[in-house]
């Protein structure tokens, strides 16, 4: 699966994404985007130390509300999903 960044960075600006808050802000962006799946997982950074994290995938594409306040730290992090949810199995 390949990060999306154009569309990553748009929906950051639509949900009015906040830095250091990647679980909200895919909560948020499954709200504008209930087809997608929202995820919990783990990015690894230059460092190649994994760090807890959540996006969500739309049509076998990671969108990153929070990527945009990565981009000062990271470059093409990779994401390792442990699991996926719909919007229904996230307001049971």
């Amino acid at each position: 699966m390949k990060l999306n960044v154009k569309c990553s960075q748009h929906i950051a600006t639509l949900i009015e994404a906040e830095p250091n808050d990647c679980f909200y802000n895919a909560v948020m962006a499954m709200v504008e985007f209930p087809q997608a799946l929202y995820v919990q997982g783990y990015i690894v950074t230059n460092s190649f130390r994994p760090i807890e994290h959540g996006w969500i995938e739309i049509a076998d594409e990671i969108i990153d509300p929070t990527y945009p306040f990565l981009l000062t730290t990271l470059k093409k992090p990779s994401y390792f999903a442990a699991e996926k949810f719909t919007i229904h199995e996230l307001n049971a």
